[in-house]
Parts: C-alpha cells; structure tokens; sequence
C-alpha cells in the first residue's frame, strides 16, 4: 500500500511510535555492552559483582532489541477525522466512526514497548494497543482524552 491520500498536507495532532523502545533497547545495549569490555580489558576479568549485573542488563537488552527489532514497528498519526496505522510499509487509514471505544490500560510486556491504551474497532476481533498518551502542545490535552471525546462525540449530520 501506497501513502494515505492527503497524510503529507496536514501534520497529525499526535504521533506515536514503538521505534522509541526499540532505539532505547539498543542504546542500552551498547553503553552496559562496552562498559563490560572497557572493564575487562582493564582488569582482564569481569569477576566483579558490579560488573556481572551489568553484564545481566546488557544481555536483557540485547534480547529486548532483538524482539521490538523483530516485530513491524507500528505507528499511529491522529488526525481531525480520522487515523493511520503504520505497520512496515503498509498504512491503513481508519476514520473515528469506526472506533467503538477507547481505554486507558497498563499492560507489561517484557522487551517491548508497554501498551497505554486500547483502541478497539466495531469490525475488528481485538483491540489495537497504543504505545504512549503523548500530550498535545497545541490542543493541550492528551492522545487519550481528545480520542475519547471524539469517538464519544454523536455524529453531526
């Protein structure tokens, strides 16, 4: 699929991505990796308790950017009537009508990005899980807020 028709002129209300997590878990990787080397060639061992936890931490943030690296990384723009879906190189374009609710949630999901919402679909089997609730500059309210309000919202005919 091709880019949404008209996404390049307006500027989305709110963006989130999962490419954040996916940036910190390497990054992460690389300092506690290199600290452990730096280490060992200074001493010639990494027998140091500090250093084994360290060590620990970086081999779970290896696993956790290979998982989130592994996954298509989704992203969300919101726009005034509708939003997109970005999942690899396919945009799917998703007007509010469509939305049945909206819910604030706190999953944990060892190495990948926690889910901070759910949005559910009148068509769909399960819910899509948001990433973030970033807060507008512009309309100062926050992701979750304004999409309540606007699936809430009757339909103006």
């Amino acid at each position: 699929m091709g880019r949404v028709e008209g996404e390049m002129k307006a500027r989305p209300l709110f963006y989130v991505s999962q490419r954040a997590a996916v940036w910190t878990y390497w990054v992460f990787f690389a300092f506690t990796f290199f600290t452990c080397i730096l280490f060992l060639f200074r001493n010639g061992t990494i027998a140091n308790p500090t250093i084994e936890i360290v060590a620990a931490v970086s081999v779970f943030s290896l696993a956790g950017g290979i998982l989130t690296s592994t996954d298509q990384i989704w992203s969300f723009s919101f726009f005034e009537d509708y939003f997109t879906l970005t999942r690899g190189t396919t945009i799917r374009k998703i007007d509010y009508d469509q939305v049945e609710n909206v819910s604030r949630t706190s999953v944990f999901r060892p190495f990948r990005p926690s889910i901070r919402m759910k949005i559910c679909l009148k068509e769909a089997e399960g819910p899509i899980g948001v990433p973030g609730n970033p807060r507008s500059r512009l309309l100062k309210e926050d992701l979750y807020s304004w999409l309540t309000e606007k699936v809430n919202r009757p339909a103006s005919h």
